[in-house]
C-alpha cells in the first residue's frame, strides 16, 4: 500500500537571530497584531532593533521562533543574564507572540517548551514569565510547573 502524503502544516521551532526576524515580510504585521492587542496599555511601539541586535551579539537576548511552512507565526523574546541578586542563570521573557491564524493552547505550549528546552541547553536555570492581563495564560504556566511569585504594575508618569 502507498505512503499517502500528509498534508498537516509542518512546524518549524528554533533560534533566530533578530536580524532573520526583522527581514521577514510578515513582521511588521505580527508586531503591529501584538501592539494591538496590548494597546490597552496606552503604550506605542518603538522597537530597538538596532538595540536588540547589540544585546545578541552579547548572549544577552534570544529569539525562539515557531514557522508554519516556513512562515513566521510566532515567537518568544528573552532577555538572558545573572540574576543580580542570586548569581545564577536567567531568562526574562520580554515577549510572546503567535499569530491568531494558527493560535491556540497547544501551539503555545509547543512554543513554550521548545524554548525552555533550548534555554536549558544555554545553561540557563530559571525563566521569568510575564502573564498578559487581557489575555491570561496562568493555566497554561501553571501546567509547565511555574508558580506566580509577583505581581507587576504599570503607571505612566
Amino acid at each position: 500500500m502507498a505512503r499517502q502524503k500528509s498534508s498537516a502544516p509542518k512546524d518549524e521551532y528554533g533560534w533566530e537571530s533578530v536580524s532573520q526576524i526583522v527581514a521577514e515580510p510578515n513582521f511588521p504585521d505580527l508586531v503591529r497584531a501584538q501592539a494591538a492587542e496590548l494597546g490597552h496599555l496606552g503604550l506605542k511601539p518603538n522597537p530597538d532593533f538596532a538595540g536588540m541586535q547589540a544585546q545578541e551579539a552579547l548572549g544577552r537576548y534570544r529569539v525562539w521562533t515557531m514557522r508554519r511552512n516556513r512562515r513566521l507565526v510566532g515567537y518568544a523574546r528573552f532577555h538572558i543574564s545573572l540574576h543580580p541578586d542570586y548569581q545564577v542563570p536567567f531568562a526574562f521573557e520580554v515577549g510572546h507572540y503567535i499569530d491568531p491564524s494558527v493560535r491556540d493552547m497547544w501551539v503555545w505550549l509547543r512554543l513554550w517548551r521548545g524554548a525552555e528546552a533550548a534555554l536549558r541547553a544555554l545553561g540557563i536555570r530559571y525563566v521569568a514569565a510575564h502573564d498578559n492581563s487581557r489575555n491570561p495564560l496562568s493555566g497554561g504556566y501553571r501546567r509547565l510547573g511555574y508558580r506566580p511569585v509577583s505581581v507587576t504594575y504599570l503607571k505612566e508618569l
